[in-house]
């Protein structure tokens, strides 16, 4: 039988019914943005894999679940719009509107930057950017907005954001990518769109069993704080220094095509 201080024991929680209306309207017309934005880069490139990456960031929405039993996140649950349950986690409506901007639009943000400013420095460019963008979409959701909270002791944490899973959820959406940058015509057509769909949920869950598996592990250890926060620190600068490597597989030469561009071109 685990220590009672092993694996903290799940806070049931009021989801605050006026901000969970406004977060869940505004991110709705976010994703609206985001459709248009993915039928605009299928068009620009000729390529079906924008929306397909899109709706693959909406797919990886089911291992919300997985991440938060291993993290310690809970959605509050009386009074939530419910999405979907599994692991007995009840995830709301506005979380899968949030996974299509993060894990669909991110890195369709991050290839266009790629094909204006050149693979290495606009993929390094915009990684620093998502950065920061994870911070301020959830920092006024968390703490602001009330929807949800980190429980048990949470190491290394800003306003009670633990800055492991922020740099966990940035190379989630790099290793996308940098896949799609060098899968780009096989992902673009048959059985690879198939592939292009399971990308975002695959490379989410690649970071968790790597970035943010030193955290993960000592937070649901029977540990000092001191181990919780080695566990903290090490998927952080795991998870960055696996971030600076990523950009050293991309070319540096401003010249070359963008991968779902240059997929097309493969193709006729």
């Amino acid at each position: 039988m685990y220590p009672s201080s092993q694996i903290p024991p799940v806070p049931v929680g009021t989801m605050p019914a006026t901000a969970q209306l406004v977060v869940t309207a505004v991110l709705a017309v976010l994703a609206a943005g985001a459709v248009g934005f993915a039928v605009s880069e299928s068009r620009r490139t000729g390529s079906p894999l924008p929306p397909a990456i899109l709706v693959g960031g909406a797919l990886a929405a089911f291992n919300e679940p997985i991440v938060d039993v291993l993290g310690g996140c809970v959605h509050h649950q009386i009074g939530q719009w419910t999405a979907f349950t599994t692991f007995d986690r009840p995830m709301p409506v506005w979380l899968c509107l949030a996974y299509v901007l993060y894990f669909g639009t991110g890195p369709l943000a991050i290839l266009r930057a790629m094909s204006r400013l050149g693979p290495r420095s606009g993929f390094s460019l915009a990684v620093s950017g998502l950065l920061v963008f994870n911070i301020v979409l959830e920092l006024p959701i968390l703490n602001g907005a009330g929807l949800y909270r980190y429980y048990g002791y949470q190491a290394l944490t800003l306003f009670g954001l633990p800055l492991a899973w922020v740099v966990g959820n940035v190379f989630g959406v790099a290793l996308t990518v940098v896949a799609v940058h060098h899968l780009g015509p096989a992902l673009s057509r048959g059985a690879g769109l198939l592939a292009a769909l399971a990308l975002p949920a695959a490379t989410q869950l690649a970071s968790a069993a790597s970035v943010t598996l030193p955290e993960f592990s000592t937070y649901n250890a029977d540990v000092s704080s001191t181990w919780k926060w080695a566990g903290a620190l090490a998927s952080l600068g795991l998870g960055l220094s696996l971030l600076r490597w990523l950009a050293t597989l991309l070319p540096g030469s401003a010249t070359v095509a963008a991968p779902v561009r240059s997929a097309t071109a493969v193709s006729n």
